[in-house]
């Protein structure tokens, strides 16, 4: 957006998850998106994390990928082949409702890829993909209720089994669970780039920024809040288009904000 940021109000401080999760599908795939846990269980490994105790796991267009130590345990699980069941609970929250106790069961097989640099290590480490054979929703009860159904206490009522090929509809790559953690990803590791982008739209002083936060993203806008020495202000910046990828939401933002942001 080229014109000046107009305030639009005090900021409400509120994140929502900005879309729908009506459908199971779209649902399972927010959790892989933004996950807070995830447990391992590998046919005949005994401690598949042996090797590596933090294991951030990405959706890669539906297809659950993740790196790790070469030569250890997982690494050689994945050049077997091994079946897997991978546990993710979800990171997910709205103003509407509590999403962090749903939890989506994957299992598949585990595949090697190949090495691959790590940025964040600045080391070679394995990449291994799931090659997914089923997906399960354990919703919680307060999600049943959220979406119209009868919660009958039983956890057999709130299983759902998602198809394959339904989990992996590109439809789902930009997905609510994706959209919050880009936002959270941004506002904890941007805030730099977000102060000076504030600070040039409006005129400010970079100090005069002390800080800035984004919510409510969505593939066509997202809301920009900051503060000053003034009070809190807030305003909404629309992309030209909606982006459907999000490699064109990561350049809408790009071009709207800040383009050291990614």
């Amino acid at each position: 957006m080229d014109a000046p940021y107009s305030s639009t109000g005090s900021s409400t401080g509120r994140d929502t998850v900005g879309d729908d999760l009506t459908s199971p599908a779209r649902l399972a795939r927010s959790i892989l998106s933004c996950p807070t846990e995830v447990e391992f269980v590998i046919d005949g490994v005994s401690h598949p994390l042996a090797d590596d105790t933090d294991l951030p796991l990405q959706d890669h267009a539906g297809v659950p990928t993740f790196s790790c130590t070469p030569n250890g345990a997982l690494a050689r699980a994945g050049q077997e082949g091994r079946p897997v069941v991978v546990t993710v609970r979800s990171a997910m929250r709205s103003a509407e409702m509590d999403l962090r106790g749903t939890q989506l069961a994957l299992a598949g097989r585990l595949r090697s890829t190949g090495p691959e640099y790590c940025e964040c290590c600045d080391e070679v480490r394995d990449r291994l993909v799931i090659d997914l054979e089923m997906i399960r929703l354990r919703e919680c009860a307060d999600l049943d209720s959220e979406l119209g159904r009868t919660a009958s206490g039983s956890a057999e009522a709130r299983r759902t089994d998602i198809a394959v090929e339904a989990f992996l509809d590109p439809a789902h790559h930009l997905n609510p669970g994706y959209l919050q953690r880009a936002v959270d990803h941004a506002n904890h590791s941007h805030q730099e780039e977000l102060r000076r982008a504030v600070a040039g739209r409006t005129n400010s002083r970079l100090r005069h920024v002390v800080g800035v936060r984004l919510a409510n993203l969505t593939a066509r806008s997202v809301e920009v809040q900051w503060i000053t020495a003034d009070g809190g202000n807030r305003t909404v910046v629309r992309f030209p288009s909606p982006a459907t990828t999000p490699e064109q939401l990561g350049e809408a933002l790009r071009r709207a904000l800040h383009p050291g942001l990614c």
